[in-house]
């Protein structure tokens, strides 16, 4: 028999890309520079509605987000290949560090 959810799934989900949620876990600042060309996209579609821009240069452009990291978040930001780098927070800076080491020896 199906049970409804109480669980308003908006709110839910609402500090996460994606549907992984660690019940613990908090949302906090992260802060990825994306490179120009590509950074025109993620300023035009979004990686999370919290998006903000923090600077701009000839080059770049930072973006601040209000997020709880999660395995969604990481496999966007790998998508965006070496025009993306993980400014903060430092652990989810580590763990895209050792998924891309992880790829570098496959190709070595």
């Amino acid at each position: 028999a199906y049970t409804p959810s109480r669980v308003d799934m908006n709110l839910y989900l609402r500090d996460v890309v994606g549907v992984t949620r660690f019940l613990d876990a908090l949302p906090e600042i992260i802060e990825i520079r994306f490179l120009k060309p590509r950074a025109y996209y993620v300023k035009t579609k979004a990686l999370h509605h919290s998006q903000t821009m923090v600077s701009e240069t000839e080059t770049e452009i930072v973006f601040r987000y209000w997020l709880i990291p999660n395995p969604e978040l990481e496999t966007e930001i790998l998508s965006y290949g070496a025009d993306a780098e993980v400014l903060t927070p430092e652990g989810l800076r580590e763990r895209i560090k050792i998924v891309v080491a992880q790829m570098w020896g496959k190709f070595e």
